[in-house]
């Protein structure tokens, strides 16, 4: 049969297909890479087989005639974080800095490039991206005016990734992320990493 990523892609195709004048709005949490497995190579085959699967899809979707009409936002947490992996200095790097990529169409209303590459290497976290997504939601949908009394209110110390530039000088602080997964650059990576999910060989080497 067809593996469940190849069934998850071609859903969201299909959406696009269907509703191609309607806006809409996609949500997949794949968790490709936690299929744990005895045989690392295999645990390693599978996410490659993965990359190869979203690379298709990403190529499909920038192809279509709507892709100027359309925001794609890929996200990646820590990955695998027991067996042999976890001594990776790249593994402890993930952890604490959550991977995500925004492809944006580049004429898109309502957003700016200068932004969008200013923020790359800065601190941003989940409010960040909510802020953005907000904003893009309305923008992507003229004459759309936000129900917000059925809606979370935006945290007024957040940025639009899109619209606004994140101080250099933003610290963990201020953009509400625990310093436990705010380490600093400078500091050596320690055996092992911190999960405070997991079991208690992985606690030991949270700090207190």
């Amino acid at each position: 049969g067809k593996e469940k990523a190849q069934i998850s892609f071609e859903h969201i195709l299909q959406t696009w297909d269907a509703y191609s004048d309607t806006p809409k709005f996609a949500f997949l949490n794949a968790i490709a890479a936690h299929d744990y497995n005895a045989d690392w190579s295999k645990v390693t085959m599978s996410a490659e087989f993965y990359d190869n699967q979203l690379s298709s899809l990403l190529n499909t979707m920038l192809s279509r005639k709507d892709a100027n009409n359309t925001v794609i936002i890929l996200r990646a947490d820590h990955g695998l974080q027991y067996g042999p992996l976890v001594v990776d200095y790249s593994t402890q790097i993930e952890h604490v800095r959550p991977w995500t990529q925004l492809i944006v169409p580049e004429n898109l209303d309502g957003i700016s490039l200068e932004s969008l590459f200013a923020n790359q290497d800065k601190l941003a976290g989940g409010a960040d991206l909510y802020r953005t997504l907000r904003a893009l939601m309305t923008i992507t949908t003229p004459g759309t005016v936000e129900p917000t009394e059925f809606l979370p209110s935006v945290p007024d110390w957040s940025y639009n990734l899109l619209t606004s530039k994140i101080p250099s000088s933003r610290s963990c602080n201020e953009a509400r992320i625990p310093m436990k997964w705010c380490r600093k650059k400078e500091l050596e990576p320690r055996f092992g990493v911190c999960n405070t999910f997991g079991g208690t060989s992985q606690k030991v080497h949270c700090e207190s």
